[in-house]
């Protein structure tokens, strides 16, 4: 049994096909933020000028399309970056690992609450596969943070949080598993409305 496939994503060294015309859908758009987020320099942080000089040095490696850097709303993704939390990442940025696929096995009773699995498996067990947005590997513990490009209201982030949150769970626990260390902070950071959530992770 699979919980939380990874995401579909293109592999590291395809190219944008010239002359093609992007549609721009919801889920087109995340995976265009979540391909910038993963490549854009830890160095190019500072403005909101830098953040677009990446994007249209992508664009010029065939990274993105020319409509592509259009869709990208710098004022939000810098706002992130300047934010307490936004630094501390970057102070740590030796530590930080962008895009982190991973797999881990789990028996059902090891499950977070909210994602046991029917009592008839309690002799299986369950593969959860995912991919950390940004996890920061200290010694001792690691941070977790999702991006997450949903059109939200600030009204609506309690509701979306509490509908994110068995993913983030699960995908703690499995970091955990997998690096034999906690994860100490977990964060939900929604773009459109600058927001960035503490996640409570359940036991």
């Amino acid at each position: 049994m699979d919980f939380f496939r990874p995401r579909s994503r293109a592999p590291r060294s395809s190219k944008v096909i010239e002359g093609a015309v992007p549609k721009k859908s919801s889920a087109d758009v995340g995976t265009l933020y979540h391909r910038f987020l993963e490549r854009v320099s830890f160095d190019k942080l500072g403005g909101v000028e830098n953040l677009r000089a990446e994007a249209e040095r992508m664009a010029a490696e065939g990274i993105l399309s020319a409509e592509e850097v259009g869709w990208l709303n710098f004022d939000s993704l810098l706002k992130f970056w300047q934010s307490d939390i936004g630094k501390c990442i970057q102070a740590n940025r030796q530590n930080v690992r962008r895009e982190l696929a991973f797999t881990a096995r789990f028996s059902p009773r090891e499950l977070p609450g909210e994602l046991n699995a029917a009592p008839e498996m309690e002799n299986e067990f369950v593969v959860v596969q995912g991919v950390a947005d940004v996890a920061v590997m200290l010694s001792k513990e690691i941070w977790l943070l999702d991006f997450k490009t949903d059109r939200v209201s600030a009204d609506d982030i309690r509701i979306k949080t509490t509908m994110y949150q068995p993913q983030l769970n699960l995908y703690a626990r499995a970091l955990e598993r997998i690096y034999c260390k906690p994860v100490t902070e977990c964060w939900l950071h929604f773009l459109a409305p600058g927001m960035t959530v503490p996640v409570r992770l359940k036991p």
